[in-house]
This record gives structure tokens, C-alpha cells and sequence, in this order.
């Protein structure tokens, strides 16, 4: 069985989550479109992977990122699962009262 381990890094170890955090959000990056991107290459120059079944874990910024990454079209698919480490409380009231 096959296996990608993909590291992003955001500028200056940052990423924007929205409502933070650091140099990528004081420079507007879009980082769920970095991340969009990233997984489409990966895709296309590794054949074994499977789109619907990449998973993402995040620490800090990078768990803010992942939880709103989340929630913004076209991102909402990007990832069968996430596991926020610290920082996955980011707007969680409004993705709960999203689902109802």
C-alpha cells in the first residue's frame, strides 16, 4: 500500500486561517487555494492517490487552517478528514449551527 506525507509550510510559518494568523494573513494569502492546488498536483503526479481519501492534520495556525479550510467552497471536499491539534475551536459554533 502507498503512502504520501506532504508537510506544507506558510510564509513565515503561517497560515491565513481567516481571522489569523501571522505574515499570511497580514498579506491576504490565500492559503485554502495553496492548499486546493497542492493536493491537485499531488494527485496528477501520483497515481495511486485516491482525492476522496486525503486526511489533514494541523497544530496551531495549522489546525485553524485545516478547520477553516473546511469551510470554504471548494474546499468543504478536499479532506475525508481532519485532525485539529490546539487551535480547532476556530468558529466551530458556526460550522455547528451550519449542520443544522
Amino acid at each position: 500500500s502507498n503512502f504520501v506525507l506532504v508537510l506544507p509550510e506558510g510564509k513565515e510559518f503561517s497560515f491565513n486561517a481567516g481571522d489569523c494568523c501571522g505574515a499570511a494573513k497580514h498579506d491576504d494569502i490565500n492559503d485554502v487555494e495553496y492548499l486546493t492546488h497542492l493536493k491537485q498536483e499531488l494527485t496528477q503526479e501520483f497515481s495511486f492517490l485516491h482525492p476522496s481519501l486525503t486526511y489533514g492534520i494541523g497544530w496551531n495556525n495549522g489546525a485553524f487552517m485545516l478547520t477553516y479550510a473546511m469551510q470554504q467552497a471548494p474546499a468543504p471536499g478536499m479532506f475525508k478528514a481532519i485532525v485539529p491539534i490546539a487551535g480547532y475551536t476556530h468558529r466551530l459554533q458556526e460550522m455547528v449551527n451550519a449542520d443544522a
